[in-house]
């Protein structure tokens, strides 16, 4: 039987914390203000490049299982890095390996929607809902990016990349706001960029 992932090792823990501590503030459901948390796409990479090496957490999972299958730190940052967090946080990491040799379970092909399992999802006894709760997770890195003129339905659990919002007017079911966005998830690269954004339930418009 492949080894639970060493959550008590301190490399582990470090990553955990660093994700916590340096998350940022986006907005869920129909809120006035931020209400919860995503990590940025730099700030991931920051995470895994300089701050604690892909390399090293998976030399922690190589000593805790000798048996797992040697990935390469490059296949991760090129293909999985997000799954690869995401398994790292629900204690899952030995199963990177698997998520490599499988492109539909590569970041390109995320977030998954639905109930239905990609065919070559991983299953395990031991964690009988690991889709669905790989699923409620992913949300954490990625949230929406918004567009020029495009109109997105968003399912509930899609975060919004919102600094601050101000509600600028009200009419039928819809909620408009003119909103700052975290810059790298907007129609343009300035920090600054403004767009407006109408609320209808389980329903973006910018």
């Amino acid at each position: 039987m492949v080894a639970q992932q060493p959550d008590h090792d301190p490399i582990i823990q470090k990553f955990r914390k660093w994700v916590d501590d340096n998350s940022v503030e986006g907005a869920l459901g129909d809120t006035d203000k931020p209400n919860t948390r995503f990590m940025t796409d730099d700030h991931l990479e920051k995470c895994l490049q300089d701050v604690i090496p892909t390399i090293d957490l998976l030399r922690v999972l190589w000593d805790h299982d000798p048996d797992l299958p040697r990935v390469q730190p490059k296949d991760i940052d090129a293909k999985c890095r997000k799954g690869f967090a995401i398994l790292l946080l629900m204690g899952m990491g030995k199963y990177i390996g698997h998520f490599i040799q499988h492109d539909s379970l590569w970041d390109n092909h995320m977030p998954f929607e639905g109930k239905a399992a990609p065919s070559d999802f991983p299953t395990t006894d031991t964690y009988p809902n690991f889709f669905e709760k790989f699923v409620e997770r992913q949300w954490q890195f990625f949230p929406h990016r918004f567009h020029d003129g495009v109109d997105a339905h968003l399912p509930p659990q899609r975060i919004l990349p919102i600094k601050s919002k101000e509600l600028i007017g009200t009419g039928g079911f819809a909620k408009s706001y003119k909103i700052e966005i975290h810059a790298g998830y907007g129609p343009s690269p300035p920090d600054q960029v403004q767009v407006y954004l109408s609320r209808y339930p389980l329903h973006s418009h910018c």
